[in-house]
This record gives structure tokens, sequence and C-alpha cells, in this order.
């Protein structure tokens, strides 16, 4: 993670989902979730499959413990929405939407937005969609693409 301010998200099973254990060294306690069509939300716990806002005084890393988490379904609502990884890399064009189009490119940050050509674990996302669905995270994903 960077100085300042960060996207990231938890992509790993784990009981131990607090802020506090999965980055120890933020600012606060807490992150901040982005709900759909109500805005940030303060949160102590990091679900699977959501990103987070979480500041940070320097630049640094996190030794993240937890199985791993080799796949995800993740629960998008149209528009835009901040969505976490897994714990392997999963390139955007192997994210496979379900009832729904992706309509925007995925955006990470790094002191300022970036676009993504993957999503990476440990990293938050932004991306837009059409209308409610699904987003799969998924390895097999990626070896369907390959084999194409």
């Amino acid at each position: 993670y960077n100085s300042q301010w960060n996207l990231i998200s938890n992509p790993v099973s784990t009981s131990m989902d607090s802020v506090r254990q999965l980055y120890p060294a933020s600012v606060n306690s807490h992150a901040y979730e982005f709900i759909p069509d109500t805005g940030y939300k303060q949160t102590y716990r990091m679900t699977n499959g959501s990103g987070y806002w979480i500041k940070f005084d320097a630049s640094g890393t996190s030794a993240i413990t937890g199985m791993p988490l080799e796949a995800d379904t993740i629960n998008v609502k149209a528009g835009w929405n901040l969505i976490g990884s897994i714990s392997v890399q999963v390139p955007v064009d192997a994210v496979k939407p379900i009832n729904t189009n992706i309509s925007s490119s995925f955006y990470g940050y790094e002191n300022g937005y970036v676009g993504a050509s993957t999503i990476g674990p440990g990293k938050g996302y932004w991306v837009k969609v059409s209308n409610d669905g699904n987003l799969i995270l998924s390895p097999a994903a990626i070896n369907k693409q390959r084999r194409r």
C-alpha cells in the first residue's frame, strides 16, 4: 500500500476480517465501503468481494493470512461499484458478468485513478455495470480465456 489513501480489499477467506487484523498499519480501525444508491459507509470488517478506502501514514506491506480465495461471485448494482479481489491476479477481460454488462474500464487507485488491466490480490477497483447482477472472478475464467 501507499502513503495516504488506498483502494484495497480482503483477498483471503478468514474469520479474522477486521480492518486492524488485515491491515494493522492503517490510520483508523475502520475503512470506507461504497454502497450504490447510498454512498460511503464506515465499516470495521472487510468482507470478500468489496473494495474499501483505507488511509496509511506511510507506504508498506501487510502480510494477510487466511485460506486462499480462489474464486468469488460479487454482487453488483447498476452504476458504479467498488469491488475487491481474490488471492490471484485476474485479467479484467476474464471477469465474467452474469445478468449484467460491464460498461466501463476497471479503475484502481495509485495516488490517482488508473485504468487496470488486471485485478490484483488485496486491491480494490471501481467498475460500472449496466444493471444489477454478478461479476465472477476465477482462475477457471483465465484458463478458459487462454484456451481460445
